[in-house]
Formats: structure tokens, C-alpha cells, sequence
């Protein structure tokens, strides 16, 4: 599994070719708010959207709720061959990077 240190996370999430996928559910996206630059496949749709995410060619941070789900997520698409992805963790996280962003 690929692991990110906090600042190289950061520098990740800030570079606008990386791809950011919530697999949030969407009661969640309406509950809590939304990264709009984000695409959304809730974690149960992963497995149908794999060819989605990997002819994007990019590099991939996932995130969820707290982190759990994107951690599986992360872990599923390596072991599907979809290299560079990262898990950022929870929504918080990825929004408050975004949000105070130099």
C-alpha cells in the first residue's frame, strides 16, 4: 500500500491532475458538504467504475467520512492493478487542505 506523509498528502491533494475520489455515500455528500473538483462513486460502486478510474491515468487520493472506507478502497484498486493511489483519509482532511491551501 502507498503511504503519503502529511506534507507530500498535501502537495498531492493541491495539484489539480490528481484525482479525487469520494466514495462517501450521497446522503453524506448532501449532509456534510462536497469537494467540487471531486468525483463521486459511492464504495459500493467501485468495482462496476474500475475501468473509469484507471484509463484516467492519474494520480488518485481517496477519501471518505474518517478514513476507513478509504482505506479499503485504496487497497482494492491496488490489488486491481491501478497504481498510484493514495488514501487521504477522511473529508475533513481533504477539505481543510483544499481550504488553507498556500
Amino acid at each position: 500500500m502507498l503511504k503519503l506523509s502529511p506534507p507530500q498528502l498535501i502537495k498531492m491533494v493541491r495539484q489539480p491532475d490528481t484525482m479525487l475520489l469520494d466514495v462517501r455515500e450521497s446522503c453524506e455528500l448532501f449532509r456534510d458538504g462536497r469537494i467540487e473538483r471531486a468525483i463521486h462513486i459511492p464504495m459500493a460502486s467501485v468495482s462496476h467504475c474500475l475501468e473509469e478510474i484507471s484509463v484516467m491515468k492519474r494520480s488518485v487520493v481517496v477519501f471518505c467520512k474518517r478514513g476507513v472506507r478509504s482505506a479499503k478502497v485504496q487497497e482494492y484498486l491496488v490489488q486491481q492493478g491501478i497504481r498510484e493511489v493514495y488514501d487521504g483519509g477522511g473529508y475533513e482532511n481533504i477539505k481543510a487542505i483544499l481550504e488553507y491551501s498556500l
